[in-house]
């Protein structure tokens, strides 16, 4: 028991005291509290708790509650208890007071019911707010949680892709620490050969030591021998004396005889003696000398080998640095493949000097289903080997390390077969690996030297391997770009800028070019009823027969939509009309399309240049004559050809005119009927000259998205992100799919010829049109064909661009359906026509306006360069350094930066006045 005390039994014999009594104790009993603690809160002793809590006498209300009190934790469970012990208090109470009417007893149930049951309603209504609370948490929890989990994705793919950097930055840096390991081991080979060398000239000065000692004892028993032969002489000289002979004269007999007694031993050991310290100071004097010769050799042959390795890495980055050819009509990549040959060569041949090797054979597989080409570096295989099936050529197998040491006497006969095939004894092999497929196999055949090959040699073909491998695939990757660049996606065929870059080079060899240009026009009925991609399947077809009627040889691109382009030259050109009626024919036939036969019109153009015409001679001025061709040639009518205008060079109003009728402005002829869209100010559609009512701002936003993404599909996820910007509605496609069918019938309503559809992907919607139906679309032409004009030109063009605006772009659609770039697109306009403006003189003209622009947008460096060009030419040059320094101090405050160097060498010059600003 933990109140610390036994309870006694129970007195009296009223159950209902006894129900309380017990129910008391109970609750003493699962407290932490004893009696002297509870007598305490309930202002008594522990006695007087014992003895209320007997059963005899029914304490009062307040003690009852004060125990409950001291033994309950929580408000809710004290509340409960409370409730539970007054029920068993008023039960005690009631019983020991008479029996009362018999109605009286039910009528007091019945309230107790009910004020038990309103106690319960009231208690499951506060559960219910605590569950709707805890519900609340939970779904901002999981909001939270969503959040977390979105960004914890975006970390992730910032980890991936610097992980990705770093795989490749270790890559690098293991490649450079092999490279250095080459060295070290290379320059340690140096240093053992040094040594020995060393080893043996110290053997050769011991043995020339041991023959000047060798000498120095000839040279003591020959002077021994002199000493005995001199006195002797002396001996006989003495006894021809004493018989008083005179010596005999020298006569010619004695000639030899007094020169050998001139050449004495003891002359002869001299002689030799000094012969032999020559011999040790000529040794002594070029030790130094010969030290130093070895040091210049070794130093001489790392020198050499270091500019091997150089000369390696030039060549590598060189064909690393060169981009792939431009794209041609049929086999890029063969060609692209022959013009890089020699400088593989040039490799192969750093390799086998490097590694003094008799030949080396670099096998490169142009695509890897075809057979590689062998390049050869020094001498040229055996004419008995064949190479026509290479699959079969053990030699060339994978090799199971980076680099495999084949040998003649180690190896199987199949092997043994291929070497002798060779004409090698050795062989290394080392295997091309690009990230996806094999490149080829790089071989060395033996060393001149007659040595076999070592680590060293082993490692070093390793790490050119690697550099190979690295530049091949980085080129075999540069040139996939390059294709997906420079080709259409749906039909293969050539893009613009392909089409551009493959005809430049053949235009200028040629005499005539002739760039024709073919557009298929879809009919609108066919589109309502299939969609977008029967109309892919158009123009897949259209591509397959042009270039089955054209061949292989000729450049052929398709630009948007149904456009095609092919240049013709020489004697194609000469018979465009031929050829053009031609190809009408071909892509007149109907087109099967989902069990369907479909018949397009077809609308051809060209334009013609010689190559004396110097101006006229690039693609895309020819391009856009036929564009010109193209637009005024009627539907099913005839072809049509564009003439190049001449223009006075003397009158800048004619050459304006023919300007204008040149580039693709906004002037291009457009049917009255149809609709037209604006975007550049609030948003409108016109039908004949009156405005079409579009509803609500729903509708509105999703006409502004489809319109400014015109002729491209727009996923329904973007729409829903830029129609709600907080969180979207369960029923949010719905609500977009129902706007869609609601435009569909405006758009049909305003003009039933249906000049402008809603298409249905998938994925999303997409606005078939015709470009130059937008007001977009004929503002970007103009300000693309300002470029490199006149200034007088540029400035109109310009102006007629900028007149294209009629206030804020899309003031009255919601949300930002990508206005950014069209207002750009406006402020690079209005600074182009502002620097054509001063090119012609006005630069009084444009103070006014500037000084309003450069309010308007205060952190232009462009305007403010402008408006100080303005006024300094106008004369007021205090004004021009005003404006730089108002400018200067506002960048510093505001944004914390400088002005940009072309706004600083602008200010410096007007300092200096310098003469080229006037």
């Amino acid at each position: 028991m933990r109140s610390g005390r036994p309870w006694g039994a129970l007195k009296g014999d009223d159950p209902a005291r006894h129900d309380l009594a017990r129910y008391m104790r109970g609750l003493v009993d699962h407290s932490e509290l004893t009696l002297k603690a509870i007598g305490r809160h309930c202002g008594c002793s522990d006695t007087t708790v014992s003895k209320q809590l007997a059963g005899e006498d029914l304490p009062p209300w307040k003690f009852v509650a004060a125990v409950v009190q001291a033994c309950t934790p929580g408000q809710r469970q004290q509340t409960d208890r409370e409730r539970v012990a007054r029920q068993l208090w008023q039960r005690a109470v009631n019983s020991g007071r008479p029996a009362p009417p018999p109605a009286e007893p039910i009528l007091t149930d019945a309230h107790t019911r009910l004020v038990r049951a309103q106690e319960e309603t009231i208690a499951t209504q506060r559960r219910l707010i605590e569950v709707t609370d805890e519900l609340s948490t939970a779904r901002r929890q999981m909001l939270d949680s969503v959040q977390v989990e979105h960004r914890s994705s975006q970390a992730i793919m910032v980890l991936q892709v610097v992980l990705i950097r770093l795989s490749g930055l270790i890559v690098h840096l293991t490649a450079e620490r092999n490279r250095y390991l080459d060295q070290v081991a290379d320059y340690q080979l140096e240093l053992d050969q040094t040594h020995r060398k060393l080893s043996d000239a110290e053997r050769e000065r011991d043995r020339a030591k041991g023959q000047i000692g060798q000498a120095k004892q000839e040279r003591e028993r020959a002077s021994a021998l002199t000493e005995v032969l001199h006195d002797k002489i002396t001996w006989l000289e003495e006894h021809i004396r004493q018989l008083g002979v005179s010596p005999p004269d020298p006569g010619e007999s004695d000639v030899v005889i007094q020169g050998l007694r001139s050449s004495t031993a003891e002359e002869i050991l001299i002689d030799t003696t000094a012969g032999l310290d020559r011999l040790q100071r000529l040794l002594d004097a070029h030790e130094e000398d010969l030290a130093e010769l070895e040091s210049a050799t070794v130093n001489d042959a790392r020198l050499s080998r270091e500019a091997a390795q150089d000369r390696l890495a030039s060549l590598l980055n060189d064909i690393s640095l060169h981009s792939p050819s431009a794209p041609g009509t049929n086999a890029d990549t063969r060609n692209s493949g022959g013009a890089d040959d020699d400088k593989w060569r040039l490799v192969a041949e750093c390799v086998r000097q490097q590694l003094d090797a008799k030949r080396v054979v670099l096998w490169l597989h142009a695509e890897p289903q075809e057979a590689p080409r062998g390049l050869i570096a020094g001498s040229p295989l055996p004419p008995r080997t064949c190479h026509d099936d290479l699959g079969d050529d053990v030699i060339l197998l994978p090799p199971d390390t980076q680099v495999r040491y084949i040998r003649f006497l180690d190896a199987d006969k199949e092997t043994a077969d291929a070497l002798a095939a060779r004409d090698a004894q050795e062989v290394l092999v080392a295997l091309l690996r690009g990230a996806t497929t094999s490149l080829g196999v790089l071989e060395v055949h033996d060393r001149i030297s007659g040595a076999s090959f070592d680590a060293t040699h082993i490692n070093f073909l390793g790490t050119v391997a690697s550099r190979v491998s690295t530049v091949m695939d980085n080129r075999q990757l540069m040139a996939r770009l390059r294709h997906d660049a420079y080709h259409d996606p749906l039909t293969g065929l050539l893009n613009r800028p392909g089409f551009r870059e493959a005809v430049s080079e053949p235009m200028l060899r040629a005499e005539t070019a002739v760039v024709l240009r073919i557009d298929l026009e879809l009919p609108s009925p066919a589109a309502n009823d299939l969609g977008q991609s029967w109309s892919d399947q158009v123009v897949v077809i259209a591509g397959r027969r042009l270039r089955d009627e054209l061949g292989r040889g000729v450049p052929l691109a398709r630009f948007e939509g149904g456009a095609f382009a092919v240049l013709l030259l020489d004697a194609q050109a000469e018979r465009a009309q031929q050829v053009a009626e031609h190809l009408r024919a071909a892509l007149a036939a109907p087109y099967p399309a989902d069990q369907l036969s479909i018949e397009v019109n077809v609308v051809m153009g060209w334009a013609t240049t010689t190559n004396g015409e110097s101006n006229e001679h690039d693609p895309d001025t020819l391009l856009k004559r036929a564009d010109i061709a193209v637009r005024a040639t009627t539907v099913g009518g005839p072809v049509a050809t564009h003439q190049r205008p001449s223009a006075s060079a003397s009158d800048s109003r004619d050459e304006l005119e023919n300007a204008s009728r040149i580039v693709p402005s906004s002037a291009r002829p457009r049917s009255k009927a149809g609709l037209e869209f604006g975007v550049l100010g609030p948003l409108q559609v016109i039908a004949d000259g009156r405005l079409v009512q579009l509803g609500r701002r729903g509708m509105r936003g999703l006409l502004a998205m489809l319109v400014v993404e015109a002729n491209r599909l727009v996923p329904i996820d973007q729409i829903v992100n830029a129609l709600w910007t907080d969180t979207p509605p369960a029923t949010a496609r719905t609500i977009v799919h129902g706007y869609v069918s609601r435009l569909r019938r405006v758009l049909e309503e305003a003009d039933p010829s249906g000049s402008a559809t809603i298409c249905t992907t998938p994925t999303g919607y997409q606005l078939a049109v015709d470009p130059w139906r937008l007001d977009l679309h004929r503002a970007r032409q103009l300000v693309a064909s300002s470029r490199g004009k006149p200034a007088a030109i540029r400035a109109g063009l310009l102006r007629e661009a900028l007149g294209l605006w009629r206030g804020p772009v899309l003031a009255d659609v919601p949300g930002d359906p990508m206005t950014s770039d069209l207002e750009e697109l406006r402020l690079s306009a209005l600074e182009e026509r502002m620097e054509a403006e001063l090119e012609l003189g006005r630069h009084l003209e444009l103070v006014g306006e500037l000084r309003g622009l450069r309010t308007e947008y205060p952190f232009r460096e462009r305007l403010i360069a402008q408006s100080m060009r303005a006024l300094y030419r106008s004369g007021q040059r205090a004004d021009a350094l005003e404006v730089y320094q108002r400018f200067q101090r506002r960048a510093v405050e505001e944004l914390g930066i400088d002005p940009g160097p072309q706004l600083r060498s602008l200010h410096e010059q007007m300092l200096r006045d310098d003469p080229t600003l006037s």
